[in-house]
């Protein structure tokens, strides 16, 4: 009889123990709701983070490269220029054109024209030609090294000549540009013309009017 009391009371003792201890834990719960909602929230910040930092990574990499030659001055940059520019050899004459003014027909006129090396490698004249044979041009036939100086000596006939003439010459050579050009120009005299002028000079009158 009383261990069938005691069994009775021990189940209930049990039982009370059981549904005070559901009690407190459904307490606690309300207590705290943002419990799991914080480490949900610790979570997603942390993915966030790892998505910006992997966003400026790629924004790193499309940066556009920087033009480094701003801060270079203007005289440092004149050098690298003409760097650029004087690549091969160059050509500069000292004149192309040339007049002669006048001169008898049959006389014979020659002209040298000087030129420059202004390139970085050497230079080669690869010919000289005229437009007509009464003209005769002579070129070096050696290289001319950079900085180096050369001629063309040039040699016009008047023979059979008369009146305003012009003679021009073709230079090539291996620079750019390849093709140059030289003229020579004047007037050619001939015996009738020079007659002529004579006789139209006015005679001088003034040591006849004395006497």
């Amino acid at each position: 009889m009383y261990s069938i009391r005691f069994s009775t009371f021990l189940l209930v003792f049990l039982g009370l123990v059981i549904i005070s201890g559901c009690n407190s834990n459904t307490e606690n719960n309300q207590d705290n709701p943002d419990a799991d909602t914080t480490l949900v929230s610790d979570t997603s910040e942390t993915t966030v983070e790892e998505v910006d930092s992997t966003k400026i990574g790629k924004g790193e990499q499309e940066l556009p490269v920087k033009d480094t030659t701003k801060n270079i001055p203007d005289s440092e940059k004149a050098p690298e220029q003409e760097k650029i520019k004087k690549k091969g050899p160059k050509i500069s004459f000292a004149e192309t054109d040339y007049s002669w003014g006048e001169i008898e027909q049959g006389e014979k006129v020659t002209k040298t024209f000087t030129f420059t090396n202004i390139g970085d490698r050497p230079l080669n004249i690869l010919s000289a030609s005229a437009t007509c044979g009464c003209t005769m041009p002579s070129y070096p036939f050696l290289p001319i090294e950079p900085g180096g100086t050369g001629k063309i000596e040039v040699t016009y006939d008047s023979r059979l000549k008369a009146g305003p003439q012009q003679a021009k010459v073709t230079v090539q050579t291996d620079a750019r540009p390849k093709t140059h050009y030289l003229m020579l120009r004047g007037m050619v005299k001939t015996p009738s013309q020079e007659t002529k002028e004579v006789e139209e000079t006015p005679a001088d009158t003034t040591s006849n009017e004395g006497q």
